[in-house]
């Protein structure tokens, strides 16, 4: 909701039952959802992203802590410290906004110099065709 004032929406759930409010990182924000065309309302210049797992968006997987993505924050590159395979770069609202495929080597590095300034989110896949996740500051340049 980018208003001024509180608006109420049809967030089009698929089916009813329990739906977390992922952007609360205590994840202990749920609602019941009853009926599938029932509208929420959403305070002024506030989102919500509903998920149907509370753990949806937290990894606890060891072997993604050992994955690093550096510089971060950075202006024109980064680099992995892993084999990739498939890389996709995506703006918060969820479009792809780069994409590299290939083979990639430790030290390929990632051209992000078209970015602007910004959060985003780093998708890719490794030699074993395990997607990992992470994400990248683009800082002024």
């Amino acid at each position: 909701n980018f208003d001024v004032t509180a608006k109420d929406v049809n967030p089009n759930f698929p089916y009813t039952g329990t739906w977390y409010d992922l952007m609360d990182v205590s994840g202990s924000t749920s609602i019941n959802v009853a009926d599938v065309n029932a509208t929420i309302s959403i305070p002024a210049g506030q989102f919500r992203i509903f998920g149907n797992e509370a753990a949806t968006l937290s990894i606890d997987d060891p072997e993604l802590k050992d994955v690093q993505l550096y510089p971060n924050p950075s202006t024109t590159y980064f680099q992995i410290n892993t084999q990739v395979q498939e890389l996709e770069i995506y703006d918060i609202s969820g479009k792809v906004i780069k994409s590299f495929k290939g083979s990639f080597d430790l030290s390929h590095t990632y051209d992000i110099s078209t970015l602007t300034t910004g959060v985003y989110m780093v998708k890719f896949t490794n030699i074993d065709n395990t997607p990992f996740f992470k994400k990248i500051i683009v800082a002024n340049q």
